[in-house]
C-alpha cells in the first residue's frame, strides 16, 4: 500500500505493539490505542485515517479500471468488431480450421514477377 504517513518507521512501531500483523490489519486500526502513543495526537490520527481511506478508495479504483480494461480490449469479439482480427475461432474447432486452411493453400503457387537487376558479386 502507498499511504502517505505510514512508513516503515510507524509500520515497525505498530508490529512492536501488535496493531499490525498482516497488511489488512492497517484497514482495522485501533486508533485509540495510536492514540495513547507518543508522537501521536489527533491530528496526526485525523491524517492517518484520512490516507487510510484515501488507500482504501485506490484498490477500488484500480479494481474498477482492470475491469473495465478487460471488458474493453482483453475481449477477442471487441477485437474482431474493430476488425484487428478476421474471426473469433472456437478453440475446439481450430484444429479443423487449420486443417481446411492448409488444403486450401496446398496447391498455391507464389507468382513473382521477374526481376529486372541481378545482385552483383562483391
Amino acid at each position: 500500500f502507498n499511504i502517505d504517513g505510514l512508513g516503515k518507521r510507524v509500520v515497525d512501531q505498530f508490529w512492536d505493539l501488535k496493531l499490525v500483523r498482516k497488511p489488512s490489519d492497517i484497514f482495522k486500526l485501533d486508533y485509540e490505542k495510536i492514540l495513547n502513543l507518543e508522537g501521536w495526537g489527533d491530528l496526526s490520527i485525523k491524517n492517518l485515517k484520512v490516507a487510510i481511506n484515501n488507500a482504501k478508495n485506490v484498490d477500488e479504483e484500480r479494481a474498477n479500471l482492470t475491469k473495465d480494461y478487460e471488458d474493453k480490449f482483453n475481449n477477442p469479439y471487441v477485437a474482431a468488431e474493430l476488425g484487428y482480427i478476421d474471426e473469433v475461432i472456437d478453440p475446439s474447432l481450430t484444429r479443423k480450421r487449420i486443417c481446411e486452411s492448409l488444403e486450401m493453400l496446398k496447391n498455391k503457387r507464389d507468382k513473382n514477377p521477374p526481376k529486372k537487376h541481378g545482385n552483383i558479386p562483391l
